[in-house]
């Protein structure tokens, strides 16, 4: 399980992190071609890109522990950036959730609880064991091959093997696969190389301790959420933005409910820790979770029309990538719909308006 932090752990920094450890010394001319035409497109977003690593920094923090301690490959850290936008309470049309986007059965298949009040895919630190756990046999079942691992993260084991089978040769560059996932491993490279050569490229980074220090702590129901908030000396809304897999204000007995907590305030529960409360109803509503089609977000796979295949043009323009809901972040124009109005992580002490939590419209629905 995901433990509180241990700084012996903590990667250094952005800069001395070895982002693509993965990636081949030669890599084909095609291969060239569309990392740079990601990178083309991520770089028309630069602002954008930014003000998300900078919001999610808490939480990349804790990711890329967990994977420096598996000795995974860096660029692993970056792979919820693609897929969620770092964002903790996001659903896929296809029912996918969470920062990792763990679709319902392969989070079953690595032990993630899903209740009517708790669902384990949407806390970071039982999705991070899950999806990390899942990527590790995923690199196995290929030969440590990890370009084709992370195909098979996006579309599933069988239609990469199937695509292998047919193709008749094992290059993740002429495999016959979906067009997002011909994107998928790309846009992560793109990004990993962005990340490595930020100066030369402009980014600004920012500081690998920024932000407040999370830690997991481990509690028994039955639980109520704004007893935790008490005892932890913070708002209930923080509790809730932190920890989205409680789908209900009053967790049942008979299981054990994971929450991520600033370490501060995870210090007074330890020394105040909940007291059994007596079952009973709460009407206190829990913020809906975001559809992640609602969100008009240039970094996620999902949102962009495909670049490649059939001898169309490639159309990179902001305005191509980010359309209706939100503008572009680097013209000084307001952020796209679920990053000003969900923010990621909220300063302690302040309370969050009825404009940074509210429900979206629709049914929230990983297109893995």
């Amino acid at each position: 399980m995901f433990l509180p932090t241990n700084p012996a752990l903590a990667l250094g920094g952005w800069q001395s992190i070895p982002w693509l450890g993965i990636v081949p010394p030669l890599l084909p001319p095609e291969a060239r071609t569309r990392i740079a035409a990601e990178k083309q497109l991520l770089l028309a977003h630069k602002g954008y890109l930014e003000n998300r690593l900078q919001q999610a920094q808490p939480l990349i923090r804790l990711i890329g522990q967990e994977v420096d301690k598996r000795r995974l490959p860096a660029l692993l850290i970056l792979l919820p950036v693609i897929e969620s936008g770092y964002r903790l309470d996001v659903v896929s049309p296809k029912g996918a959730a969470g920062v990792w986007q763990l679709m319902p059965a392969t989070a079953t298949r690595y032990g993630v609880p899903q209740t009517t009040s708790y669902d384990g895919r949407l806390s970071l630190p039982i999705a991070t064991h899950a999806a990390l756990t899942y990527l590790s046999d995923l690199s196995k079942q290929f030969n440590g091959d990890w370009l084709l691992a992370l195909a098979a993260y996006n579309c599933g084991e069988n239609r990469v093997k199937g695509a292998l089978q047919d193709a008749q040769q094992a290059s993740y560059w002429q495999l016959p696969l979906p067009d997002e996932t011909k994107r998928y491993v790309p846009r992560l490279l793109a990004l990993a190389e962005l990340i490595q050569s930020a100066e030369r490229h402009g980014l600004n980074l920012p500081a690998w301790q920024e932000g407040d220090e999370l830690v997991a702590r481990e509690y028994t129901g039955p639980l109520w959420l704004s007893d935790l908030a008490h005892r932890g000396n913070w708002p209930l809304a923080r509790l809730e933005l932190l920890n989205p897999a409680f789908r209900k204000a009053w967790l049942p007995a008979g299981m054990s409910y994971t929450l991520l907590l600033p370490r501060d305030q995870a210090k007074r529960l330890d020394k105040k820790p909940p007291r059994p409360v007596k079952p009973g109803i709460d009407t206190t509503p829990i913020p809906a979770l975001l559809p992640l089609q609602s969100l008009s977000d240039p970094l996620l796979i999902s949102h962009v029309a495909p670049l490649y295949g059939d001898g169309e043009g490639v159309d990179l323009s902001p305005r191509a990538v980010m359309p209706n809901k939100g503008d572009v972040l680097d013209s000084g124009a307001r952020a796209p719909v679920g990053l000003e109005a969900r923010p990621l992580l909220l300063p302690i002490g302040k309370q969050p308006t009825t404009e940074m939590i509210r429900k979206p419209a629709g049914k929230a629905g990983h297109s893995g």
